[in-house]
């Protein structure tokens, strides 16, 4: 199974939230090779960003360090994944990084790990992308 988190879904897990739980068992799945799990790099760069307000410049490095180890951001974003981040952020006015990574679960068919129900509910109705909620 492929998984393609959200920023959130990693946010939620460096900030102890409760009901980041079901986001380290994937990560776990993920180490003992069960699972793969993917992050757009754009939701990546919303990851750093915040971990730099929350956490500093140091430890911010430290856990950029950690998630390039542990999780599978591509190097390059493909053509395939620009276009239908195009499409999604036209169509629904989506955030730049909901669209991204949407986009990469769509490209790479994959669950997209996030809590976001309000901005993306709408569009797990309408599209055929696959949804893990993990709040």
């Amino acid at each position: 199974m492929i998984y393609v988190l959200d920023a959130c879904a990693l946010i939620a897990v460096f900030n102890n939230e409760a009901s980041s739980c079901k986001v380290r068992d994937l990560l776990l799945e993920s180490l003992s090779g069960k699972t793969e799990i993917i992050m757009s790099p754009i939701n990546l760069t919303e990851v750093y960003y915040d971990m730099i307000n929350t956490l500093g410049f140091k430890r911010a490095n430290e856990i950029y360090k950690w998630i390039k180890a542990a999780i599978f951001i591509p190097d390059k974003i493909s053509d395939s994944i620009i276009l239908e981040a195009g499409r999604l952020k036209s169509k629904y006015r989506c955030s730049l990084g909901d669209a991204y990574g949407l986009a990469t679960a769509t490209v790479f068919q994959g669950q997209f790990v996030t809590a976001d129900h309000h901005e993306l509910e709408k569009i797990e109705k309408q599209e055929s992308i696959k949804f893990f909620w993990f709040r």
